[in-house]
């Protein structure tokens, strides 16, 4: 009898061992795969990743309101797929802040760029005439402008390259008065008495008309993509794709804007303030205001991002000659 029920309850461990190990094995298979059990929706699902990169490097990480231990750069694992409250944030240095969605199965990159939450300096007279040689080299013609001529021929203006045997004939446009903006390899960019711009490709005499007035610009080089405002919208024109994207309309009138040169962020001066701006969107585009209650007519950066510099209204040294430049860093 005693071995009858040895064997009933041997018999008993052993289905019971190979039923846990048949419901088992999927779980821990599916666990290590990353799915979890969504406690919002009652499914089971797989995690995503989030890969979090910022400049400067060694950012806090808030995540949904929890501080995690790691620093920025950092991939947190097995996140849920759903909304999440991200918020970045240094020392000395403004909060990055976004809603991100996490997709089932799939890494969400976010690379932020913090800027310094600093005050700005007012540079001398010297280093103000530095600083304006330099935003005035920004925006030199690159090709010698004798080599871009226009022609009225009484139906259209012809816009011609070179002279001489060289010479070639690169767009036709309306009969109107053109100032050269812009002159590389690629691209001509031109403003007429109206404020109307055009961009026009080199090869190809490609003419793209602007949808409203061109009140100020900043082009990138590298990337052929205009960053401009007509006083009231911001756009975004990126040559190579003829493609050009609304940014924000903005209820205070725009008298600047300014590439970073890494081109993953841009600044936006109102006649009282400067704002950054993301150029990815999440939920919404992250913009971060550096300055307010200050009368602005100009905005530009150095070669390095590092700082911004922008003018003042009619300030000027003490012989009234010198336009005098304040300094505003942007890392520190």
């Amino acid at each position: 009898m005693v071995g009858h029920m040895h064997i009933v309850v041997r018999r008993f461990l052993f289905t019971f061992f190979v039923l846990f190990f048949l419901v088992a094995a999927p779980l821990v298979v599916l666990y290590t795969a990353g799915y979890r059990l969504n406690i919002s929706n009652r499914r089971l699902q797989q995690t995503g990743v989030l890969a979090i990169t910022t400049f400067p490097r060694g950012s806090n990480i808030l995540l949904n309101g929890q501080n995690l231990a790691q620093k920025s750069p950092f991939l947190v694992q097995r996140v849920m797929p759903n909304t999440h409250a991200i918020v970045l944030s240094k020392k000395g240095y403004h909060d990055w802040s976004q809603r991100i969605r996490v997709d089932e199965g799939r890494t969400t990159y976010i690379t932020a760029r913090l800027f310094a939450n600093s005050q700005p300096s007012l540079l001398n007279a010297n280093a103000s005439a530095l600083a304006l040689r330099s935003r005035l080299a920004a925006n030199l013609i690159t090709v010698d402008t004798a080599s871009v001529t226009f022609t009225n021929n009484g139906a259209n203006v012809e816009v011609h390259s070179g002279s001489g045997s060289t010479d070639q004939l690169i767009a036709l446009l309306p009969i109107n008065d053109y100032e050269l903006l812009r002159d590389d390899a690629e691209y001509l960019l031109l403003r007429d008495a109206r404020n109307v711009a055009f961009v026009v490709a080199r090869q190809g005499g490609k003419v793209v008309k602007l949808p409203t007035e061109l009140t100020a610009y900043d082009w990138l080089a590298n990337e052929d993509m205009l960053l401009w405002t007509d006083g009231t919208e911001i756009h975004i024109y990126a040559a190579a794709l003829e493609n050009d994207t609304f940014v924000t309309r903005d209820g205070q009138s725009i008298v600047d804007v300014a590439w970073h040169p890494e081109a993953d962020s841009f600044f936006v001066a109102g006649s009282m303030r400067i704002d950054a701006y993301d150029m990815s969107i999440h939920e919404t585009r992250e913009v971060t205001n550096l300055l307010t209650d200050t009368q602005i007519v100009d905005i530009w950066t150095d070669s390095s991002g590092k700082n911004l510099y922008y003018l003042d209204h009619e300030l000027t040294d003490n012989r009234g000659d010198t336009p005098l430049v304040y300094k505003l860093p942007l890392s520190l």
